[in-house]
């Protein structure tokens, strides 16, 4: 799914128009990255949580058997909750059109 059909699906279910929805859209990422940065985690009841988690350094090869050096960097991380992955496993209901 695009972030376009996101927006539309979200229209669909919220009855807002797809610019109003696609401001809620775009503001929730933004909260989110904003929230983020100051390392702070966001969690959603029901959905899940996003943090920040700090990669390690590390020391790799390449194909010219040089060694680069890996430093730690921040990295962008969602944990799934339990009632979220629970709901994954029902199938979707599909509304009768008339």
């Amino acid at each position: 799914m695009t972030k376009k059909e996101l927006i539309y699906s979200m229209s669909l279910e919220t009855k807002l128009s797809s610019a109003d929805t696609a401001k809620l859209l775009d503001a929730f990422i933004k909260v989110v990255e904003k929230t983020l940065r100051k390392g702070e985690p966001v969690s959603i009841m029901g959905f899940g949580s996003f943090f920040v988690s700090n990669s390690t350094t590390m020391k790799k090869k390449n194909a010219k058997q040089d060694s680069i050096v890996l430093e730690k960097d921040k990295v962008p991380r969602f944990k799934v909750s339990p009632k979220f992955k629970e709901a994954i496993k029902e199938p979707v209901k599909k509304k009768k059109r008339l």
